[in-house]
């Protein structure tokens, strides 16, 4: 039976009421994969719809036989939300995503099916059953092999991105204690054939993101991947760990492979943070080696920072802001750790009685949600909103684009990427506030 599908993505209040600046970046930036991946899975005898509330306005009321609703653990609460309007039409609602592979016994109180991991291996049982009435109460995913994935529905998007996305392998060899990609994508780094990677990119636009958790895990795989992408002259930006400055001849490849940008996994400035966070691929000391060595590739490189781990003080901020201005970083993105709830991370701080708020919507590493060892909650907070300031302030900006000549990234582009780090957080801090009051109380 053939079946009216909605795939649904909500977004947070401050989120749904953006600055002019942050919808002309959703208006021009990188496509979100996530549902036309899912569309791309769906046989197409049933009529699919993509509703993504960060692009526009949902509408609840538009008719349906059933919601496949996906969503980190920041949009739990409300992709909860909309499953009970849904709920009280009737419509039958799935929950996959992160959240839902992490907590699912929570999200099983919200909606009538739950899926648990990669949705490819169980997504037409999923169909069937809801075409017959007789949805599980849970579907557990597995890994899946890359070969032969249908492609992303690309034609259910607004028309509004330059930057076409791309998934070259899913996954990360590494285990960081911080990070969830383990206990969502299981253990272990899957790369998609080079051809079939080839043959997508050659139909989208010059300018791509690679949504890759780490596109050089497997160097051999990166390397005939980037050399096959040569001739396409292609654009491109993409995630990369630290480690890649052991291979300086992968990085000048993929310079000649048109890579503009790699955002790194720095995450921080000390040592001893690393260890405790098993982050064995990171060496502060080799920080710079790397970053000279993109550089000479005409490769930006943009650094992702925590603030909040056991050992930093309130000397933290104004060092690590410092280390990036040394260091000639091109974007820094400053975040504050988060325990995700599922993780052994979250349990370990829990265990400690250091977990501040259970309110997930909090939970998107712009907010202080548990007890720093060596700070206090305001401090972790105001100190990241400072790093952020400070970093963006006009004359560093200006000092940054001097160099910019030395990279392949256009200087237009690369003033967006300045403006758009130091403002993508604004709309969120007066709910920083307020979990702040709420924590204080």
């Amino acid at each position: 039976m053939a079946m009216n599908i909605h795939l649904i993505a909500g977004a947070r209040p401050f989120e749904r009421a953006m600055k002019p600046v942050r919808w002309a970046f959703s208006s021009h930036g990188i496509a979100n994969l996530t549902l036309p991946w899912l569309a791309g899975l769906i046989p197409p005898r049933h009529h699919v719809t993509i509703q993504d509330e960060q692009v526009a306005p949902l509408d609840l009321g538009a008719p349906m036989d059933l919601a496949l609703i996906t969503a980190k653990t920041c949009y739990a609460p409300r992709a909860y939300a909309v499953a009970a309007t849904l709920r009280a039409r009737g419509v039958p609602v799935v929950m996959g995503g992160c959240h839902a592979s992490l907590y699912p016994d929570e999200v099983q109180g919200h909606v009538d099916s739950v899926v648990l991991g990669e949705a490819e291996p169980i997504i037409q049982q999923l169909l069937f059953d809801a075409a017959d009435g007789c949805l599980q109460a849970r579907y557990i995913g597995g890994a899946v092999s890359f070969d032969g994935l249908p492609l992303p529905r690309r034609d259910l998007l607004p028309k509004r991105y330059i930057i076409d996305a791309v998934h070259a392998s899913r996954g990360c060899s590494h285990s960081c204690g911080f990070c969830c990609m383990r206990s969502v994508y299981g253990p272990g780094y899957r790369a998609r054939p080079v051809g079939e990677t080839i043959d997508e990119l050659r139909g989208l636009s010059p300018y791509l993101g690679f949504h890759d958790e780490n596109l050089v895990a497997d160097r051999e795989h990166a390397r005939e991947l980037f050399t096959a992408m040569i001739p396409l002259g292609k654009l491109w930006m993409g995630q990369a760990s630290v480690d890649i400055m052991e291979d300086p001849e992968l990085i000048e490849l993929a310079g000649r492979a048109g890579c503009t940008g790699f955002l790194t996994g720095m995450e921080t400035i000390s040592q001893a943070n690393l260890v405790a966070a098993n982050k064995t691929q990171n060496d502060v000391a080799a920080y710079g080696a790397m970053i000279q060595a993109c550089h000479e590739a005409g490769i930006a490189v943009g650094a992702a920072m925590l603030f909040g781990l056991d050992h930093d003080t309130p000397d933290s901020f104004a060092e690590t802001v410092q280390a990036m201005h040394d260091l000639e970083v091109d974007q820094a993105y400053f975040k504050i750790v988060t325990p995700y709830p599922g993780t052994r991370y979250f349990d370990e701080l829990a265990a400690q009685g250091r977990i501040l708020t259970r309110d997930w919507q909090y939970y998107d590493g712009c907010f202080p949600v548990f007890e720093p060892l060596h700070l206090t909650p305001r401090q972790l907070f105001e100190g990241a909103c400072w790093a952020r300031q400070e970093f963006y302030r006009y004359r560093h900006v200006a000092r940054r684009m001097r160099n910019v000549r030395r990279l392949r990234l256009p200087w237009w582009a690369q003033l967006n990427m300045n403006r758009l780090a130091r403002d993508a957080f604004a709309d969120g801090e007066p709910w920083g506030e307020r979990l702040l009051q709420e924590i204080e109380a």
